[in-house]
């Protein structure tokens, strides 16, 4: 078993494509979907439903960020969804080569952090299965958490 992808649902899909191509993710397919098979699968019933896909990949090829806006009916924001205690899926996590090079670079186009990055330094189990790791949260431009991680050697 593998991931295939994870999917966000944005208000603009060109807004969303030109922030994770800052993030290194690169645009594989940009598509409109529609039909009783779109509106089946996600319990939408309108016969109009339209929505524009757009597949983000990184260069490895591994699972792909699946943006999705839909056009008709268009979705709403939840607010708490921001917030990442809020049950259920609350972020996804892009490795960075240099997360403090990618930390100014975003915050210097108005990106929102949650803090500056931060190493996990206190827990020796972490430390020995994956190495030493920096994270950082920020929103994307529709309130999505991602986590940015650098990882190096323990």
């Amino acid at each position: 078993m593998k991931i295939d992808h994870v999917n966000i649902v944005v208000s603009d899909i060109d807004r969303s494509v030109a922030f994770y191509t800052r993030l290194g993710l690169t645009k594989s397919l940009d598509t409109i979907i529609s039909g009783a098979w779109i509106a089946n699968t996600v319990a939408i019933q309108d016969e109009n439903l339209r929505a524009r896909v757009a597949f983000m990949e990184p260069g490895d090829g591994t699972a792909r960020l699946e943006l999705i806006q839909y056009l008709v009916p268009p979705g709403e924001a939840a607010a708490l969804n921001s917030r990442s205690n809020t049950i259920g899926v609350r972020h996804f996590a892009l490795v960075v080569d240099d997360i403090i090079t990618t930390y100014h670079d975003l915050l210097a186009l108005g990106v929102h952090f949650f803090s500056e990055p931060q190493e996990v330094n206190n827990n020796a189990e972490v430390i020995a299965r994956i190495g030493r790791k920096k994270i950082v949260y920020l929103l994307d431009p529709d309130g999505v958490i991602v986590e940015l991680a650098q990882y190096t050697p323990a």
